[in-house]
């Protein structure tokens, strides 16, 4: 069960709120859709690239759609922390999760309705439940309806989408492991789910068996400012550069190594 302590956590890591059904029931904006609309209904999912793309002067719907699903990859990253970090085996389904757009700050928020009680597990289903079922579940219901959706609409390559996934895996997971490095056991289980998630191929989360679509995304190269670092250079372009400010991320692998330099030494100071 998610205590208090959990809850903070979460909602500072993920750009989300945790509340119960009854604070969701007092939320009257229209701006608030459940995951389960935005992943099965092709429009919902357009409007919220579309208003996405307008408040941040996007050029195309396609780059806008490719930064909506590296918020909403930020946001599955949630589950990834409840199963690896906080050890929870409750089943996953999107019912219980919503996306708020957020008309402030024009960035999508992530709602999560907080269980009541312990879940039980399905119908017929043997105790105990492993951690890697819930994964399974986030896969199915989640993340490879997400790239299908977005790929369809927008004509994007599934690749890039996969790797937009990839990198917020790989980022938290590191922190994962970074924060309980003095705890072995803990270190093996979250290195293990890592593994498994991202280079066991094919890829043991996918219904269809495919090759595993993060298994070739790990080649580092030595960190531009930190000596005692790697750093992932992505092998594609997640379009952000098409946006107001014109920027590519830092990990882009159209930036010269020089701007990579000046970029990775801002960020440092």
């Amino acid at each position: 069960m998610l205590n208090n302590e959990n809850i903070a956590l979460i909602e500072t890591y993920f750009n989300t709120v945790v509340l119960t059904r009854a604070q969701l029931n007092e939320k009257t904006e229209d701006t608030i859709i459940p995951m389960t609309q935005l992943l099965e209904n092709p429009e919902k999912l357009r409007e919220l690239a579309t208003w996405y793309q307008h408040a941040h002067q996007f050029k195309s719907l396609a780059s806008a759609s490719s930064q909506v699903s590296k918020y909403l990859a930020r946001h599955s990253c949630a589950v990834f922390f409840m199963v690896s970090v906080l050890r929870m085996t409750e089943p996953f389904h999107p019912a219980s999760w919503y996306i708020r757009w957020d008309q402030q700050y024009h960035y999508p928020q992530l709602l999560v309705v907080k269980p009541e009680s312990p879940a039980l597990s399905e119908p017929g289903e043997a105790q105990p439940r492993s951690g890697e079922q819930t994964l399974q579940e986030l896969f199915q219901y989640w993340l490879i309806p997400l790239v299908e959706r977005i790929s369809a609409m927008t004509r994007l390559k599934t690749d890039l989408l996969w790797e937009n996934i990839f990198v917020y895996i790989r980022f938290y997971y590191l922190r994962f492991l970074e924060s309980c490095k003095s705890d072995v056991s803990m270190y093996a289980m979250i290195e293990k789910e890592y593994t498994w998630i991202t280079m066991t191929s094919p890829a043991p989360w996918h219904p269809a068996n495919i090759a595993n679509p993060f298994a070739g995304l790990h080649e580092t190269i030595p960190h531009p400012v930190n000596e005692a670092e790697t750093f992932l250079v992505r092998q594609t372009c997640c379009l952000r550069d098409q946006g107001n400010d014109g920027k590519k991320c830092s990990s882009c692998p159209l930036l010269q190594p020089e701007e990579r330099y000046q970029q990775l030494e801002q960020l440092a100071k």
